[in-house]
This record gives structure tokens, C-alpha cells and sequence, in this order.
């Protein structure tokens, strides 16, 4: 882990490609390529997606949540593999 005053000074956001380099009896971090900074918020709305027929009510992130979980399930049982507790991701 790259301590967070560190981070703040060479503006190490995550995401940011950085490179070891081995000089002997040290080592250099060198900045391959910056990622700036995102807002999750900022993309509201990019996306339309068209009801699906019969569905009135507005999409919920749990309805997605949920038949993820199940696809997971389903997954597992068809590959013979033991199920796994739901983790939320």
C-alpha cells in the first residue's frame, strides 16, 4: 500500500499505471500513465435503456443485485461447483 501522503503528492489516483524499477539496493515508482479522478454521479442518465415489455415499475440496482446472485447460483450448479455465499458483489 502506498501511504496516502504519497499518493497526494504525486497525485496517485486509482487506476494509475506505475512501474517498479529495480536500482540495485532500491527501488524507483515510476508514473506510467495517470487516470484522473472520476464522479460515479457524473454519468447519471448516460444510458437509456427501454422498458422491457409488461414491466412498469422503475429498475432497482437490487433487482439487478438479486438475479446476479442468482446467475451465480445457477453457474455454480451446472459446473458441479459448491455455492457460494453471497458477497454483494
Amino acid at each position: 500500500m502506498i501511504p496516502a501522503e504519497i499518493r497526494e503528492r504525486y497525485q496517485l489516483t486509482p487506476g494509475t499505471q506505475v512501474e517498479f524499477v529495480n536500482e540495485g539496493d532500491a527501488i524507483r515508482l515510476v508514473v506510467r500513465r495517470r487516470v484522473a479522478p472520476s464522479d460515479p454521479a457524473a454519468g447519471y442518465g448516460m444510458i437509456k435503456v427501454r422498458p422491457t415489455r409488461g414491466h412498469k415499475a422503475p429498475r432497482r440496482l437490487s433487482l439487478f443485485v438479486d438475479l446476479h446472485r442468482r446467475g451465480l447460483e445457477f453457474a455454480m450448479r451446472c459446473t458441479g461447483h459448491a455455492a457460494v455465499a453471497a458477497s454483494g458483489s
